[in-house]
This record gives structure tokens, C-alpha cells and sequence, in this order.
């Protein structure tokens, strides 16, 4: 979490965000990451920063539909399968 705040990017997916390898099989493990991101990240919200206060509250986001997407089984699927069509056509576009 820590990478995304210093660089001031925000990352491509939830895998990303969390810091876990794409398509991690482990949702639990997932679920801790989010909490863990979260209290890490709401350690920020008053930062003297307004920069670095703004990116936080923009990955604490990222973390909370990540959590949402999480705790139901079709919408993380479904992310799941977008995040595939997404790298599929990346991929593809790439090949030429």
C-alpha cells in the first residue's frame, strides 16, 4: 500500500491495490489485505499533505469496493471476468 501512496499511482486492479498475485485464490487472505489497507490508509485522512490526504482517500475507495466486491460471490466473479477480458484484449492489442 505503502508503493501506491509514494508514487502517487493508482493501481491497474484490486490484486494490485492489495498487494496479492493476480486471480489470488486465498479470498480470505484478500479480505484481511483490505482490512489491513484500510486501517493503514485511514491512518492518512489527516494529513498535512493535501496531496498525499487526497490519494489516500482515493485508494481507501479502491480498498472499500474491493471489500464490497469481496463479500459477494457474483460481483467478484464478475470482476473476475472483466479483469480477464481486460487483459486478454491488452494482450491481444499487444500480438498486433
Amino acid at each position: 500500500m505503502r508503493k501506491w501512496l509514494e508514487s502517487n499511482e493508482t493501481p491497474s486492479d484490486f490484486f494490485q491495490l492489495l498487494g496479492k498475485a493476480r486471480f489470488f485464490p486465498q479470498r480470505k487472505e484478500l479480505k484481511e489485505a483490505t482490512v489491513q489497507a484500510y486501517r493503514f490508509l485511514h491512518n492518512l485522512d489527516n494529513h498535512p499533505n493535501p496531496k498525499r490526504r487526497n490519494h489516500a482517500l482515493e485508494l481507501q475507495r479502491l480498498v472499500a469496493q474491493a471489500s464490497h466486491d469481496l463479500q459477494d460471490e457474483e460481483k467478484w466473479q464478475a470482476y473476475e471476468r472483466m479483469l480477464m477480458a481486460r487483459l486478454s484484449e491488452a494482450y491481444r492489442s499487444v500480438e498486433g
